[in-house]
């Protein structure tokens, strides 16, 4: 089982920093920890800028960037259609198992719709590295106007078991929280049905999620001791937010994503 916690710096995060970091512009720099069965993933990072601040170069600079991290080149098209009207790009490096990925997602605006219907809120490309023709398409859809109650019953659906452990902790974060944003994750080619919590306007750090944090280590089979560590070391951080549900594989799993902070880059 992966479990140092020392948030490590792998080549392709110190990569994808660096080059984002030499654009010159603001980003945000968020961690995340991902949970499976008997695994816990540190080595991950997720950087975000706002295109505009990148001025008219930003058509020429972002599918740059995405072509130096390996992106293949049937996506160069579609990076530029969803582009123009990103409100930020964020950009992902994993290293889970041994297996290294990249990740842009394109933001958009958040535009009305009716009443009760989704809004398609990020679209993402995944790739494998250095396999980079692996790739998946993912599209995020936000549900407005959750309430606390709607969201506890809506992510029952994104597991197989709706009374499980699992379940019973997320859910609790979500009323200790007051409120959260539900992302719902669709996959045409991946197979992947989870979805996303955001709980950044909620205010509440890392410690306030102790308990619930505690449970999911135990549903995980993650030793007490290194969840103890875990929260001693990001006890302090604001709580970003939490994905889960069943990843590609049929796995189900958590991630936790805290402590974002705004870097300058620098030319």
């Amino acid at each position: 089982m992966e479990s140092r916690l020392e948030i490590e710096a792998p080549s392709g995060t110190r990569r994808l920093f660096q080059r984002i970091e030499s654009l010159g512009v603001p980003f945000i720099h968020e961690r995340s920890i991902r949970f499976s069965r008997g695994y816990m993933g540190t080595k991950r990072c997720l950087l975000s800028i706002d295109p505009q601040k990148l001025g008219s170069h930003s058509g020429e600079v972002i599918p740059a960037v995405c072509q130096e991290l390996g992106m293949p080149h049937s996506l160069s098209e579609t990076v530029l259609h969803w582009l123009p009207e990103a409100t930020f790009v964020h950009f992902g490096f994993e290293d889970d198992r041994n297996q290294s990925r990249y990740k842009v997602y394109f933001e958009q605006q958040r535009k009305p719709n009716q009443a009760g219907e989704p809004i398609l809120l990020h679209v993402a490309f995944k790739w494998k590295v250095p396999s980079s023709e692996q790739w998946v398409e993912s599209r995020y859809f936000w549900y407005p106007d959750q309430t606390p109650s709607d969201l506890c019953h809506k992510i029952g659906g994104y597991h197989r078991d709706p009374e499980s452990p699992l379940l019973e902790s997320i859910r609790s974060m979500i009323k200790h929280a007051g409120s959260a944003e539900l992302l719902e994750v669709r996959e045409e080619r991946g197979g992947r049905f989870s979805y996303d919590l955001n709980f950044y306007d909620s205010n509440v750090g890392v410690q306030s999620i102790r308990d619930e944090l505690g449970m999911v280590g135990d549903y995980f089979g993650i030793p007490e001791d290194v969840i103890e560590t875990l929260l001693s070391r990001i006890g302090s951080e604001d709580l970003g937010h939490i994905a889960s549900g069943l990843h590609r594989d049929g796995e189900e799993f958590l991630t936790l994503y805290f402590g974002a902070r705004i870097h300058h880059g620098h030319c």
